[in-house]
């Protein structure tokens, strides 16, 4: 058992020194403006009959579910629907954890006429199995007063497989995007939000709707 402990160690620390090379969260101090990318980006149809279904049920699920997803899934719960807000963010990333409360009061704002949405990044620097992840995810937010449903993102995700199909300039987390009733994403916030940004995003979600 000792020398089965000493490999699972070994194994997360390798794993983690290799995800830690994509620096894929905002260090405290890093608040860089938004990256000015083009409005209307979609991602890829690559959908499989299985992921849609797998991504109706999720949407359609109680408040506070946290699903696993693969990236076609995902693709199929960010497609037309409905105006979404949609938070890329981890239980380890400390500027996710911060601004989730404020988020919260967002979704309070805007009522059930925006729908909310998370995709965990949790799996691309996983220190425990999946279980013990969604359950992380469920302490956070309901600590943070978010109600949301999170898909997170399987082990079968490469963080690159990630940027490219959704043309993501910026490799860090949080993120919140816009997604529009087209499945096309609006706008892109792609660092922490404080209570005034969070306003503004309000504005215009509003003006969208």
């Amino acid at each position: 058992m000792g020398a089965l402990k000493t490999v699972i160690r070994s194994v997360a620390s390798i794993v983690a020194r290799r995800v830690a090379g994509h620096d894929l969260f905002e260090r405290k101090g890093e608040r860089a403006p938004s990256s000015s990318l083009p409005r209307g980006s979609e991602p890829h149809s690559r959908d499989k009959p299985h992921s849609e279904s797998v991504a109706a049920e999720v949407m359609e699920a109680a408040t506070g579910t946290v699903t696993s997803v693969n990236l076609s899934a995902l693709a199929s719960a960010l497609g037309p629907g409905r105006l979404r807000v949609v938070n890329h963010w981890a239980t380890w990333c400390d500027g996710c954890v911060e601004e989730m409360p404020e988020l919260a009061r967002l979704q309070n704002a805007l009522g059930d006429d925006v729908e909310f949405v998370g995709v965990s990044w949790d799996r691309f620097q996983p220190l425990e199995g999946m279980g013990a992840t969604k359950s992380a995810i469920r302490d956070v937010m309901e600590q943070a007063g978010a109600s949301w449903p999170t898909l997170v993102l399987d082990d079968s995700v490469v963080p690159e497989e990630l940027f490219e199909r959704w043309k993501m300039q910026v490799h860090t987390i949080p993120q919140t995007w816009v997604v529009d009733d087209r499945g096309m994403i609006v706008e892109r916030v792609e660092h922490v939000m404080t209570a005034a940004m969070v306003d503004e995003l309000a504005t215009k979600i509003r003006e969208l709707g």
